[in-house]
């Protein structure tokens, strides 16, 4: 995660649950494959802590997750909104001794404006 938030990237996840597919699609267009145990690992998956989440809410950027086509296409359709909805704020902070993590907080003075934003950033050493 601090070599994510040393270079600025931003993390945006899109995910597929297997076991939710025969829930969502019509009945003639599903073909079972008897992969019960597939489905157990994904539900053990389901309960630990999510590696995505951790990444998107730590790089300021967002998980999108889809069940459908159309779903699928949706979330295409926002994370492009997103992306393209974007504001950049930079600034060079002070050189320190040893590397630390600076919480920040960004606030926005418009009604209905939503901000994503990282946690912090790493400070850069001598």
């Amino acid at each position: 995660m601090q070599k994510l938030q040393r270079t600025g990237t931003t993390v945006y996840s899109m995910n597929y649950s297997k076991l939710i597919t025969p829930f969502t699609m019509k009945p003639d267009e599903y073909e079972p494959t008897g992969d019960y145990l597939q489905g157990m690992i994904e539900l053990v998956r389901l309960a630990k802590r999510n590696t995505m989440d951790a990444l998107t809410e730590t790089t300021g950027g967002k998980r999108f997750g889809f069940e459908t086509k159309a779903g699928l296409e949706r979330d295409l359709m926002l994370l492009s909104k997103d992306i393209h909805n974007r504001y950049l704020l930079s600034f060079t902070p002070a050189v320190e001794q040893t590397s630390t993590f600076h919480k920040i907080e960004i606030k926005v003075n418009a009604p209905g404006a939503v901000t994503r934003a990282r946690d912090g950033y790493w400070s850069t050493t001598q």
